[in-house]
């Protein structure tokens, strides 16, 4: 018997926990709208960050939270509404015949009787130190239409206003405002990612990182990134960009586990000394510290840690705190180091770097252009080459239009070579051109 089937195999009606229509009662509603061709509406409300209540509060206390939200939206079942617990924190609202009349207008009431309750709710809850340990806010997508496309549309709205600038209380499907022009673009390229990596037809391309001025080691530095084969250009060329923010945390983490591998293959069968740079997107505060599952990983391939690094963008290690810290000593400590990619040399930026064992910064590519052009750009990039040579790094500079003369001028000790395509093709000896190949 499956969870949420009764016993005699018929799912109920109704939600245990909040009397509720349950995600399959509410589901045959939208069918049965659909059906009708009748202009319906959807909105999709959840409760932001809800595991912070269970887990500061108790799943007693979280569970009273989902009741009470569940009272006041069975006051709008009628028989041209219906409410629905759709699982988890996250309830549906159904509105039959909803014409033309505006979606924030039909929600706005209901929006305020649901924050008045999540008030009285969050007074109860207030301890020995007058405060409450945590305090849920709501989230709304909406959505209106004819066809159960509206369900996912008011999904796909609820997804914006979890990342709203605006902090609007409702935000309601429109299909060619940009934030839902981004949503689309991003779950196309976490699409085509998935299938790339299920089809194994997922490639490794590669930018050169050289010593500006020419010289140095006689080894190769490259940098990875992943590729998948598809006709949308900015696809193919931004999944390792999207590592930290595009993708979910699960494919990103396959995609981390398919550049380590590819880096182990190409460090076994390099025909020159080469190091790898291999960057990391997944947010370093979710789940198991990352540091726990790269070093087993790192193990497990039998890489020479001391020909890789690997590349954290710097608004990750930010947020990230003393994960980032702990991160970057256990690298050090095998013999690998990080990379701190996108730097924008701001003081929280920096405060968020200064404890970090991080061996080189590659600043943002908009900064090094611009500080090229003199004014405040200039002086920041100045201030960052400063502090790096204090804090005993080096400057990477980005693939980008300024003379490597500037970039010297700048403090810049490396700089990286545009993308190619095939990362293995970049794997054999440099030669002299005055010497024969």
């Amino acid at each position: 018997m499956t969870a949420g089937q009764s016993a005699t195999g018929v799912m109920p009606a109704l939600d245990w926990l909040t009397g509720l229509a349950s995600r399959d009662a509410f589901s045959r509603q939208v069918d049965q709208a659909d059906r009708d061709r009748d202009r319906f509406a959807i909105a999709v409300i959840a409760i932001d960050h809800f595991a912070d209540v269970n887990r500061q509060l108790g799943y007693n206390a979280a569970d009273d939270l989902l009741r009470v939200l569940g009272r006041v939206l069975a006051e709008q079942s009628s028989v041209a509404a219906v409410a629905g617990r759709l699982g988890g924190a996250k309830f549906g609202l159904l509105k039959l015949q909803i014409l033309d009349r505006p979606i924030e207008g039909w929600l706005e009431p209901i929006v305020a009787s649901l924050r008045t309750a999540i008030g009285t709710w969050t007074f109860d809850q207030i301890d020995d130190s007058g405060g409450c340990a945590v305090r849920p806010e709501l989230l709304v997508g909406a959505a209106a239409g004819c066809s159960c496309q509206v369900w996912q549309e008011a999904e796909l709205a609820l997804q914006v206003a979890a990342d709203d600038p605006l902090g609007r209380p409702v935000v309601e499907f429109v299909p060619d405002d940009p934030s839902f022009v981004e949503l689309g673009r991003r779950q196309r390229i976490g699409e085509e990612v998935s299938a790339a990596l299920r089809a194994g037809s997922l490639s490794a391309a590669a930018s050169r990182v050289e010593p500006i001025g020419g010289g140095g080691p006689d080894w190769q530095w490259l940098r990875l990134e992943a590729r998948v084969p598809s006709p949308d250009r900015l696809a193919a060329t931004a999944v390792t960009a999207a590592l930290g923010t595009t993708l979910s945390p699960g494919l990103a983490r396959q995609v981390e586990r398919w550049l380590l591998e590819e880096a182990e293959a190409m460090l076994a069968g390099a025909s020159c000394q080469l190091r790898l740079t291999v960057p990391l997107g997944q947010r370093l505060t979710s789940g198991r510290p990352l540091a726990e599952r790269l070093i087993p990983d790192l193990e497990r391939c039998g890489i020479p840690p001391s020909r890789l690094l690997f590349e954290v963008d710097e608004t990750i290690l930010v947020d990230s705190g003393r994960r980032a810290r702990e991160l970057g000593r256990q690298l050090e400590a095998v013999g690998s180091g990080l990379v701190v990619a996108d730097s924008d040399g701001s003081w929280r930026a920096w405060r968020a770097v200064e404890g970090l064992a991080a061996l080189y910064v590659r600043p943002h590519r908009e900064l090094v252009e611009a500080a090229a052009s003199g004014g405040p750009a200039d002086r920041i990039l100045d201030a960052m080459a400063a502090n790096a040579e204090a804090a005993d790094r080096e400057l990477i500079a980005p693939a980008c239009c300024v003379p490597e003369r500037a970039l010297a001028d700048h403090g810049f000790g490396y700089v990286e070579r545009g993308l190619v395509a095939d990362a293995w093709s970049l794997t054999a000896p440099r030669h002299d051109p005055a010497e024969p190949a």
